[in-house]
């Protein structure tokens, strides 16, 4: 039953994330795709759907598609990553120097909230002031930061392979395959899915799944002691596989004569 309330709940989140990108990109079929790509980004980092879906939003209001997706999105996702900080929080100080820069106006206090969260070096900072003085346009005073930021590519991939990105990451896939099941439950009318809750919430159902979720846990520890075995013993695997190739030739070749 938690399980499914989890997959409601997410494709709910879904759905109202679709809404709301709607309003925001003019299209329906923009903002599934927006959604869908942000879904996306979530199951492979260590940041989750919620926050990476508001930091789309800050940098779509802020950058238009410059940065709130794609290869720009990454970059923030990067900067968030290598700071410790929500993705959200860093993406509205890019967005806000992003804004300042295009707009001409001083860009000062978002270059020092960027350099107090250690993404941006004093010299970029002074770098960018000196060239606003200097009257240069924003897209070349733009260029010199998202240079700078550029360094810190790769962090969300490397911050994915710790244990709590891997399970950040978990968390996001999890969601999205209960929140895939549920995708035809949530067009099913209230009685129907009261009775369905009930039967979940039966002794005889409760202990059925759980002997069930017993039994694919020791599938899975199998599995993954049969693949800590196949890794320690990759050398005496590729003998063996060796072997029954060469029996195989030998065979047709017998067989042929």
């Amino acid at each position: 039953k938690e399980a499914m309330d989890a997959g409601m709940q997410f494709r709910m989140r879904i759905e109202d994330l679709q809404t709301s990108f709607t309003s925001l990109l003019g299209s329906q079929g923009a903002a599934i795709n927006r959604v869908n790509a942000l879904s996306r980004m979530a199951a492979k980092t260590p940041f989750e759907l919620p926050g990476i879906a508001q930091a789309s939003k800050i940098l779509q209001t802020l950058t238009g598609d410059a940065m709130a997706v794609g290869e720009g999105l990454t970059t923030v996702g990067d900067m968030a990553a290598v700071s410790d900080r929500p993705i959200e929080e860093v993406a509205m100080h890019v967005g806000r120097l992003y804004d300042a820069l295009q707009s001409g106006r001083p860009a000062g206090e978002a270059a020092m909230q960027l350099q107090q969260l250690g993404v941006m070096s004093g010299v970029t900072r002074n770098k960018i002031e000196a060239m606003q003085k200097s009257g240069k346009s924003g897209a070349e005073v733009w260029a010199v930061a998202a240079g700078s930021f550029s360094r810190f590519a790769g962090e969300m991939e490397r911050r994915s392979q710790t244990l709590s990105g891997r399970i950040s990451t978990f968390h996001d896939a999890w969601n999205a395959a209960m929140a895939e099941m549920m995708k035809g439950a949530a067009g099913v009318r209230g009685g129907a899915m009261e009775e369905l809750a009930k039967a979940m919430e039966k002794p005889e159902t409760i202990q059925a799944l759980r002997a069930m979720g017993a039994e694919i846990g020791k599938i899975t520890k199998a599995l993954a002691e049969l693949a800590v075995w196949a890794a320690n013993n990759a050398d005496k695997l590729k003998q063996v596989a060796d072997a029954v190739v060469a029996i195989g030739k030998a065979w047709a070749t017998y067989k042929i004569g």
